[in-house]
């Protein structure tokens, strides 16, 4: 009996919690209520040929769009107290309809919410709602998932279902065109003009399969090809710290490294090399036989670069290697790959599989952008807000707990996303084992808009010890991704400066305890300016310098008469700048911009570089030219051949975007002429898709240390993503930045 009452009790309690759970899944917030019964649909209209004037976009330039929401209930839905919000990379002008109206947000932040000529959804029925937007679009890509109703009564938020999908034409109307304008000649990608561009490859012999190419190749007629399972190194003590990573990728390919009895392979440090590789850094010479391989270098660099060689020649379909000699040396010192971790967060798994396929191909500079707008990705001891705020989007207007969404997160992306400080000196250990130095990225002073927030979050709690923002500023401006003064970092507060120095000191003691030191910093620069100030027909108000209202550098500028509230990036280069020096660390990085007009002089780190990326076809020649004159190291990072977060082809398919080039295919990519820029003129077209032409400056050659392929994340989502724009196209930015092929062609000033 006692057993039937306690089953009995049992029975009535599940059954009681499964009655709970019916419950509460029937009671649905407002927001979901509405939300689970609209469907979206996105229809592009014209790029030009249209009747709209847009007085509002930058040249007159502007698009139509059919935003098109099915209310799919079976009742009708008579309340008009919520708001529609969405991503757009867009400004939106117009919305041609008087049952809605719009407001901008913030970034790319946009709503679209009822009037009061609203009659509310009819049971089963359609709204078209005309837009009109700035500038065009030609990529599917442009349209951004997760739009969600927010009900202004309960406050509640809720995704619309069909837009929570990396499958874009689940809302978007296939695209039929991919011109953007009257003057665009571009021609989309063809089954012809695919079969065009590739039909000249082909498979090439094992010798030629080292990637990048070395400097010399030479394969005895009698050559042998052998197969391989482990390796034995002796001498493998002078690798250093490389020594783990050289196992480690060994391994990952199918070689196991034994003490004894596989193929030994001898390591010489410190022996000659021949005479036009001698003296240059990571060189090194390879002979592989079948009864066993030597390499030898001046340095552990060029052992490791030896031994991707090694790897390079393996064929894993049956493990075999020939018989070969290699003698080698990079073309540049820098050789790098950026990862934009701040628009979209990169996994620390794909990060650390970037580091292999970098090592794999001789690549050695990481640039990892870790702050931007969108958000603040690394720990800092301290400052816990940044990440507890900055490295998380949702919906909350008051941002105090996360950052409002952009780029199509939605209204909760969930868990905080960033690396923790154990995270990050794992990935430098990492790296530092294969021969890759991490070049930090934090934003500033522009583009910093998740750390500003997050301070912001901070002072309201009662400690503004790193406010970054001057509270009484009212200045108006829009930056280039549409955010406000919030975006920029104010540079004449003492709490502003405080905040880097204690951003510096942490990081740089992250470095310390993984051994590896933090040689150059980069501080970003770009982009701090009201971009209305180029607009003609936008109210005199509306064009205010950044921080021209703020209290603070009003005071400054009384104070200090050598402050330039035009130049401000300049100036917060010098503030960082001399944070750096008093730290011990030898460099200072930039985007170019955020350094242009000053010189090397006005800096106190001894090297200062800047990454150039200017296109070609808008005067990156002259630019190259004057960056050099003033003293800058040159990191070559043109957009128009080295932006991994453009299309592949012409086509709306492909995900990017195109505002500096319409595509970068692999082959593009590998055709690129980092030391003759004038040369690519030659075999590339203008954005317009027309022939252009380039006279090389009456200047001798700049000197170039190094270029990089960058993949910034605003419309790269999911690390699936990220490969498939990644790869194979920092493959072609190791081939060019390790060998100079035989096509390309000297500068030739006034040519």
């Amino acid at each position: 009996m006692a057993f039937y009452r306690i089953a009995t009790m049992a029975g009535s309690v599940a059954c009681a919690l499964i009655a709970l759970a019916q419950a509460a899944a029937a009671v649905q917030s407002n927001a979901e209520n509405l939300a689970s019964n609209l469907s979206v649909t996105l229809q592009l209209g014209k790029n030009f040929g249209h009747d709209k004037v847009c007085p509002m976009a930058d040249w007159g330039f502007c698009f139509t769009l059919n935003l098109i929401l099915d209310y799919n209930g079976s009742e009708d839905y008579l309340d008009s107290g919520f708001k529609i919000y969405f991503s757009s990379i867009r400004r939106l002008l117009q919305v041609e309809t008087d049952s809605f109206g719009f407001e901008h947000v913030v970034g790319d932040l946009t709503y679209i919410m009822p009037t009061f000529s609203f009659n509310g959804f009819k049971a089963n029925s359609q709204i078209t709602i005309p837009m009109v937007l700035e500038y065009w679009s030609t990529q599917e890509t442009d349209m951004m998932p997760r739009w969600f109703v927010v009900d202004e009564r309960d406050k509640s938020s809720a995704v619309i279902p069909n837009t929570d999908t990396e499958n874009l034409r689940d809302f978007v109307v296939p695209y039929t065109s991919t011109v953007r304008t009257t003057n665009d000649v571009n021609k989309p990608a063809s089954t012809e003009n695919r079969y065009l561009a590739n039909k000249s490859l082909r498979v090439v012999s094992a010798s030629d399969r080292i990637v990048p190419k070395p400097f010399r190749t030479v394969v005895s007629p009698n050559a042998q090809s052998f197969r391989i399972s482990s390796v034995s190194l002796s001498g493998a003590d002078s690798l250093s710290q490389l020594q783990d990573g050289v196992s480690e990728l060994m391994s990952k390919l199918g070689i196991e490294t034994t003490d004894y009895g596989g193929h030994p392979i001898a390591l010489t440090l410190g022996g000659s090399l021949p005479g036009d590789i001698a003296g240059v850094d990571e060189a090194y010479i390879m002979d592989v036989k079948s009864i066993g391989t030597t390499i030898i270098a001046t340095d552990a660099a060029g052992l490791f670069n030896g031994l991707m060689s090694f790897l390079g020649l393996l064929d894993v379909n049956d493990m075999t290697i020939k018989e070969v000699t290699v003698q080698d040396k990079p073309r540049f010192p820098y050789r790098g790959h950026q990862i934009d971790a701040a628009r979209n967060f990169r996994s620390k798994e794909t990060v650390l599989k970037t580091l292999d396929v970098m090592a794999l191909y001789k690549m050695n500079v990481l640039h990892f952008a870790l702050t931007n707008d969108e958000g603040w990705r690394l720990e800092i001891p301290g400052l816990d807000e940044l990440t507890d705020v900055g490295s998380k989007r949702c919906f909350d207007p008051n941002e105090e707990t996360c950052l409002l969404t952009q780029l199509g997160s939605g209204p909760d992306a969930g868990e905080k996303q960033f690396y923790s400080r154990q995270d990050y000196i794992d990935i430098l250990k990492y790296a530092d084992a294969r021969n890759v130095q991490i070049i930090p990225e934090f934003n500033m002073p522009a583009h910093a808009r998740a750390a500003v927030v997050a301070m912001e979050a901070r002072a309201k709690n009662g400690d503004a010890t790193y406010r970054l923002t001057d509270p009484e500023d009212e200045t108006y401006l829009l930056t280039v991704q549409f955010y406000d003064r919030t975006s920029i970092i104010n540079p004449c507060l003492d709490s502003s400066v405080e905040f880097v120095k204690k951003l510096v000191r942490e990081v740089k003691q992250m470095h310390t305890e993984a051994g590896v030191s933090l040689d150059s910093y980069h501080f970003g620069g770009d982009e701090a300016k009201n971009i209305l100030l180029k607009y003609d027909n936008y109210p005199s108000e509306l064009k205010q310098r950044p921080f021209s209202k703020s209290p603070a550098c009003e005071a400054k500028a009384q104070a200090d008469p050598s402050f330039n509230i035009e130049k401000i990036a300049n100036y917060w280069a010098g503030v960082v700048g001399k944070i750096l020096a008093e730290e011990g660390i030898n460099e200072m990085v930039a985007w170019q911009d955020g350094l242009t007009g000053t010189t090397k002089g006005d800096y106190t780190t001894p090297s200062v570089a800047v990454n150039l990326w200017d296109t070609i076809f808008w005067g990156a020649t002259d630019t190259l030219v004057r960056e050099s004159e003033a003293g800058f190291d040159l990191i070559l990072s043109n957009p128009d051949f080295t932006y991994f977060d453009f299309p592949y082809e012409i086509n709306v398919e492909e995900r990017g975007y195109y505002w500096a080039s319409r595509a970068n295919s692999m082959y593009k990519v590998f055709t690129f002429a980092p030391e003759n820029l004038p040369q690519n003129a030659e075999t590339a077209l203008n954005i317009q898709g027309n022939p252009y032409s380039v006279t090389t400056p009456e200047k001798p050659a700049p000197v170039i240390r190094g270029m990089q392929g960058q993949t910034w994340s605003e419309t790269i989502r999911t690390d699936a993503q990220y490969d498939e724009m990644t790869f194979p196209r920092a493959v072609a930015i190791a081939e060019r930045a390790w060998h100079r092929a035989n096509w390309e062609l000297d500068w030739s000033s006034g040519v």
